[in-house]
């Protein structure tokens, strides 16, 4: 899937620090206790996304603190599985109609 530029990219890293909005919220709604909230938004985590040449294939890994995992997801492909705290959820990886990953 083209998206532009040649279909080359430059890796950026960012070394500071980010915020994700309403993040107690969406660990709520996993079923986190306030001891996890507030553990959780105190881990300094990395999350590095990478994609396969073809642009079909998402891998997500996410380390920090006791958490220490990787994914792949199949763009636009079946749900899978995923355990987070104590509830499964159905993830899924598509494409916006921006050309974003959703």
């Amino acid at each position: 899937r083209s998206r532009g530029l040649g279909d080359v990219y430059k890796r950026q890293v960012s070394t500071q620090s980010t915020g994700i909005e309403n993040y107690e919220n969406f660990l709520a709604a996993q079923g986190a206790s306030y001891v996890q909230k507030k553990l959780a938004c105190s881990i300094s985590m990395i999350h590095t996304i990478t994609m396969d040449d073809e642009c079909t294939v998402a891998r997500i890994q996410e380390k920090g603190g006791p958490i220490d995992t990787d994914n792949e997801y199949v763009i636009g492909g079946e749900s899978k599985e995923t355990l987070t705290i104590k509830n499964v959820f159905l993830d899924t990886v598509t494409w916006s109609s921006d050309g974003r990953l959703l």
